[in-house]
């Protein structure tokens, strides 16, 4: 826990993990909904504002956003690790690389936009001090992040089990922001995200309050505590090379590094992304294979993460459907 802003960093991951996770390419989930959205509340705040000046979206690669602005801004920007044609053919700049060693024009843009990207940098006050430098006098910054408080509340087993680097609160993420010189100017969503419009202000004021993300942290410690336990009893295939896991996302890879001995039970790991298949799980080195491998060699037990997608997914008759969902919140007994 960050002790000038307060800001946690759940996951216990090394150099080498944390270059597993992030490969150099985008895997980003498309959200153009979202991006009218945000587009209409950031309008509506800044007015004439947003189209004058400059824009760069970071974190864009498959998202879109910047794209938007183009013909109405001066300037649309895009930078990722990696960026769909589609997005380079719709932004004025695209630029493929590391935001925070890439080379950016500083003092340069009246707007950044980061739609949950600022809690997969290993450290986001250095990704706020590249904000605060890239930005002209007068200009602004839309972030966008979960909302720790919320998650605690309400699905405590995505904060825990979701390949993020850090969790922030509303008052946590600003006090972040502030010590990089962007101040707080309006909260734009407050529920299971947080949407903030920050402006650059050299000198704002902070007030370190390193004890508020405490509560959620011991919380969320003591549930990871009694994972491996819990998982221990799952009942699954003496062989196994017979039990499979759905979905290669972030949280599963996660899972996996918190219960080595669950990843060792596992032949598999299925996911319908096409970009994923034949790579493996960052961590435990699971082998991602197609949906539709598993109807060629059914799995005796397939376990899920989410209920949705356990309700969703089709499986050979044979094959028993694990729910994890019911089982990772039940770790959180702390009342809410």
């Amino acid at each position: 826990m960050c002790p000038q802003c307060g800001h946690l960093q759940l996951q216990d991951m090394d150099a080498d993990f944390i270059a597993e996770l992030y490969t150099g390419e985008a895997f980003n989930v498309e959200n153009p909904a979202g991006n009218v959205a945000r587009l209409e509340m950031a309008r509506a705040e800044l007015g004439e504002a947003l189209t004058s000046t400059p824009v760069l979206e970071v974190g864009g690669g498959r998202n879109g956003f910047a794209a938007q602005l183009t013909g109405e801004s001066p300037e649309t920007w895009s930078c990722d690790f990696s960026l769909n044609a589609d997005v380079i053919a719709s932004v004025d700049h695209a630029i493929a690389g590391d935001f925070l060693t890439v080379d950016l024009p500083t003092s340069h843009f009246g707007l950044l936009a980061l739609f949950h990207v600022m809690e997969h940098f290993p450290d986001p006050l250095a990704a706020a001090q590249r904000i605060a430098a890239l930005l002209r006098p007068g200009g602004h910054v839309l972030v966008e992040v979960p909302n720790l408080a919320w998650l605690c509340a309400n699905a405590p087993y995505y904060a825990l089990l979701h390949q993020h680097l850090s969790l922030f609160r509303s008052e946590t993420l600003s006090q972040l922001m502030a010590r990089a010189g962007l101040r707080l100017r309006r909260i734009l969503r407050h529920d299971e995200v947080l949407y903030h419009l920050y402006e650059l202000a050299p000198g704002a004021p902070v007030t370190p309050q390193p004890t508020l993300g405490l509560q959620e942290a011991e919380r969320l410690v003591a549930a990871l505590a009694r994972l491996p336990e819990a998982l221990a009893a799952l009942p699954l295939h003496a062989d196994a090379t017979r039990n499979a896991i759905y979905g290669a996302g972030g949280s599963t890879a996660l899972l996996l590094a918190h219960a080595p001995a669950l990843a060792a039970r596992l032949g598999v790991c299925f996911d319908r992304d096409a970009r994923k298949q034949g790579r493996r799980l960052p961590g435990s080195g699971l082998p991602i294979a197609a949906p539709e491998q598993m109807f060629a060699q059914p799995p005796a037990v397939l376990l899920f993460l989410s209920s949705s997608l356990c309700a969703r997914v089709g499986t050979p008759a044979n094959t028993v459907k694990i729910d994890l969902e019911p089982l990772l919140t039940a770790l959180d007994a702390t009342p809410s």
